[in-house]
């Protein structure tokens, strides 16, 4: 019978095309997620590096690595006081690299890496000693002033702790596997095969067509219980291919290393208990994961038989965002932690979960968070599944034939007049509105400007010398860049007045202090010159404070989304419904009826769309203008060098009404690319 339902599911050409979307939206996912204070050519250049060498030979390219771009960022940045520089190998580099013109961000990049991964090498070699400190740590403080939990607590840590005594974990960068791991397009892609599947099994085949199985004993328990046990069967399956794509880009990024290697080789699993393998740890997260993502199947499925499909979606969101906000809402030291580990988005974050050893207080004994997370998934997904059994056995018609039988006198001779009140009264699409702007407007209301010291003196320099470029802006350049060389002059002379001894140490450090305050805005002026950099040889161009336009490309993506999911949830279940009760072959029976009904679908469709996608928009763009001001907007689109076709000379609202229209198209694409196939036989 499981293999008839995972059949029946895959029969249908929606769902086949909802999972090969979902594998795409997977594989662009990995692709493009960027690196955190890096790049992926700066990854590129540290696989290079070390390929090939022997563990102690790679710790000391590292080691190398890090103090030669500490030289080359020092000299870009101007910053003789660097300690590196009083290295005897420092010759060599600052001969090297004194007259490069390297991107400073380029050299930022590699360092912030380079040090990142030598650090994780230093932990790995650090390993034994690491965990002997933890196992055979001194507790005769606690043992005075600790409490029976803490005393508890402290035993538990150590005995889990003792079996990584033989663990001898090799150091490899850990990137791929942790991204893999952890990915957040898999998850997605698999809560949505999940909630389609349990639509399909239980909305769409309430026992208004299983009617017959009601004579027979148990008849629809086997019936309930088949198809409870295909909705965690088709999630494996779709977090095992899920996965299996995310790694092999991701191995193509930045590379998997040796899958048998110790857990606890991985940097964000350092402080794991668990002694097994990446490969074996893998599996565990995919059947941990499966539980957690069945919870939402099941709840699915539950209100499937209690109510419309469409309710049956925003009911089950609904405890998407609730236990979402109880997970990452709650911190891990709360007094609610207990509340915070038993939401099933814990299993989502396997390097939070099982990378640190977690202990709850619970009456005084000390329970494991993971433990928690496992066990209130499982109780979860069995209580759901007997009362889905229960209702599933004796349930009614469907909920839908009631719904149109009861609103049957709302029926117009005008086609748009009856697609407008399906969508927005018998679809509750009024309601689904309301509840996508109140979410919205709660992560409108939750953007606030980041007290960012650098781009508020940016701003300032931008205020100062900003404007078109000029003879003035060069020499408003150069004066500050005078003022630059002569307090790190200053600074210089200073610390060699201090190793001769002309100087006390309280007063070295007091002036000392006072020039290092007149050097804040170094960065920022480095800014500052790279964008008059980059637009002085263009014409017709200007220095403006770009930061909110920046922020408005950044966050654009999120209107696109939403806008799609509104437009989806309000058009697909009106499409589903007409599939369901056979309405789509009735319309065939008409001269052009089928044709005309699809054409009204797309105007509105496109009607939708426009009006989400602008709304969501604008008030995004009005969101980001009111933080950071819209003084530039009349200036041109050439200013932005952050664009990839910053050259062209267009107003900057124009640029925006441009991009507006492209989001416009793009959701209107989307949505009318589904109404299409839907109609497909």
């Amino acid at each position: 019978m499981i293999h008839n339902e995972i059949l029946k599911l895959l029969s249908r050409r929606n769902f086949v095309i909802t999972m090969l979307i979902l594998f795409a939206g997977i594989i662009v996912y990995s692709a493009v997620l960027p690196i955190e204070k890096s790049s992926q050519s700066a990854y590129d250049e540290l696989r290079t590096d070390i390929s090939g060498l022997t563990e102690v030979s790679t710790g000391e390219k590292l080691e190398e690595r890090v103090f030669e771009l500490t030289i080359y960022d020092a000299l870009l940045w101007g910053e003789p006081e660097n300690p590196a520089f009083n290295d005897e190998r420092a010759a060599k580099y600052i001969e090297k690299y004194k007259n490069s013109s390297r991107n400073s961000v380029e050299v930022s990049e590699r360092l912030n890496l380079y040090k990142r991964e030598y650090s994780c090498f230093l932990d790995i070699v650090d390993y034994s000693a690491h965990i002997r400190e933890i196992t055979d740590g001194n507790d005769t403080l606690l043992s005075i002033i600790g409490s029976n939990f803490d005393k508890e607590n402290s035993r538990a840590i150590k005995a889990a702790y003792e079996p990584m005594k033989a663990v001898v974990p090799p150091y490899s960068p850990s990137d791929g596997c942790e991204r893999t791991l952890c990915n957040y397009a898999v998850d997605t892609a698999a809560l949505v095969i999940t909630l389609l599947s349990a639509l399909i099994l239980f909305g769409n085949e309430k026992n208004g067509k299983t009617s017959l199985t009601l004579s027979l004993k148990y008849g629809n328990v086997k019936f309930a219980v088949a198809k409870i046990i295909t909705i965690p069967a088709v999630t494996f399956i779709m977090l095992f291919f899920g996965t299996a794509v995310a790694g092999i880009v991701n191995g193509i990024r930045f590379g998997l290393g040796d899958l048998f290697r110790p857990l606890c080789s991985l940097a964000g699993y350092y402080n794991t208990t668990l002694n097994t393998s990446v490969l074996t740890f893998s599996l565990i997260m995919l059947l941990l994961k499966t539980i957690a993502v069945s919870v939402f199947g099941a709840a699915t499925a539950l209100f499937s038989l209690l109510a419309e499909k469409q309710f049956a979606v925003l009911f089950t969101s609904a405890a998407c965002v609730l236990t979402a906000i109880q997970y990452y809402g709650i911190s891990s030291v709360s007094a609610l932690a207990l509340v915070k580990f038993a939401s099933p988005f814990a299993l989502s974050d396997p390097a939070a979960l099982f990378g640190n050893y977690l202990n709850i207080n619970i009456i005084g004994s000390p329970i494991n968070n993971a433990l928690i997370a496992v066990i209130s998934c499982v109780v979860t997904s069995v209580v759901l599944s007997c009362v889905i059994v229960m209702i599933y056995r004796k349930s009614s018609a469907p909920a839908e034939l009631k719904a149109v039988q009861h609103k049957s006198n709302k029926v117009s001779d005008k086609i748009w007049k009856n697609e407008f009140y399906r969508i927005m009264i018998s679809q509750k699409g009024i309601v689904i509105i309301l509840l996508f702007c109140a979410g919205y407007s709660l992560w409108l209301f939750s953007i606030e400007r980041p007290f960012d010291i650098d781009d508020m003196m940016y701003a300032d320099y931008i205020r100062a010398g900003g404007g078109a470029i000029s003879e003035k802006t060069a020499d408003f350049i150069n004066n500050e860049q005078e003022r630059f060389d002569r307090v790190r002059a200053d600074m210089t002379k200073l610390s060699e007045a201090f190793v001769q001894g002309k100087l006390s140490g309280s007063d070295y450090n007091s002036q000392y202090a006072i020039l290092s305050q007149q050097l804040m805005g170094d960065r920022s002026f480095a800014r500052f010159v790279n964008q008059y950099t980059a637009l002085k040889n263009n014409p017709n161009t200007e220095l403006i404070y770009d930061t909110g336009y920046k922020k408005i490309i950044d966050a654009n993506y999120i209107s696109i989304v939403v806008s799609v999911i509104l437009v989806l949830f309000l058009t697909v279940p009106t499409i589903v419904s007409d599939k369901i009760s056979g309405f789509d072959n009735l319309s065939r029976s008409f001269v052009f009826g089928n044709k005309k009904l699809l054409i009204y679908r797309i105007k509105y469709g496109i009607t939708l769309s426009f009006i989400s996608t602008g709304f969501f928009f604008l008030t995004m763009i009005a969101k980001y203008l009111m933080l950071y001001g819209s003084d530039d907007i009349m200036s041109g689109m050439n200013n932005l060098t952050f664009m990839p076709v910053y050259k062209i000379e267009i107003p900057i609202i124009l640029m925006m009404l441009i991009l507006l229209l492209i989001d416009i198209f793009i959701v209107i694409s989307i949505e009318t690319t589904i109404n299409i196939l839907t109609k497909l036989k």
